[in-house]
């Protein structure tokens, strides 16, 4: 199980300010993180160009897929093959700002560190703000498998297999 803290972001003299909910700086290993997840503020450009000016429930939204397949290529812990669909499942009014709650389905591959070979498949839903292409709301879950044979180190063999869960909540004051 992995928690995590609310940290408060905003925009100071053109880039990203990283505090912690009491408004001082957050641990270097943190603000690190935090910062290379959000690299600008306020609007998510990649993801709006991904979305079309019309859609509808029911929608397969391939370019977003791929927009946000790419990320997780691009990720510190890249999969060497990931494959992601998107479907628009429903919309909703929050706050007066449109948001557009998405079906998504996501395939991934790639190695570990220690040398075992990773194999995720995860489903759910998140609810992307259409203005501002920033998620509200993730829920994805699904199995999880890795295999340690002839490149794991420390010479482990076999097999682990479970269930892997990624919940996260977004706010923001504008």
């Amino acid at each position: 199980l992995v928690v995590a803290n609310m940290v408060p972001c905003s925009e100071k003299d053109g880039a990203v300010a990283v505090t912690t909910e009491d408004g001082k700086e957050p641990p270097k290993e943190e603000l690190a993180a935090v910062k290379k997840d959000y690299k600008s503020f306020g609007k998510d450009g990649e993801i709006l160009d991904a979305i079309p000016e019309k859609v509808k429930v029911g929608d397969s939204l391939d370019k977003l897929a791929q927009a946000l397949a790419s990320r997780a290529m691009d990720s510190e812990n890249k999969p060497s093959k990931m494959d992601a669909k998107v479907t628009v499942k429903e919309f909703k009014t929050v706050d007066g700002k449109t948001i557009i709650v998405l079906d998504i389905s996501m395939d991934a591959e790639g190695e570990e560190d220690n040398g075992g070979a990773i194999k995720v498949s995860m489903k759910g839903t998140i609810d992307l703000r259409a203005d501002i292409g920033l998620p509200l709301k993730r829920e994805m879950k699904g199995p999880v498998s890795v295999v340690f044979g002839e490149k794991a180190k420390g010479g482990v063999t076999g097999k682990a297999e479970g269930q892997m869960s990624l919940t996260s909540a977004n706010t923001y004051s504008f």
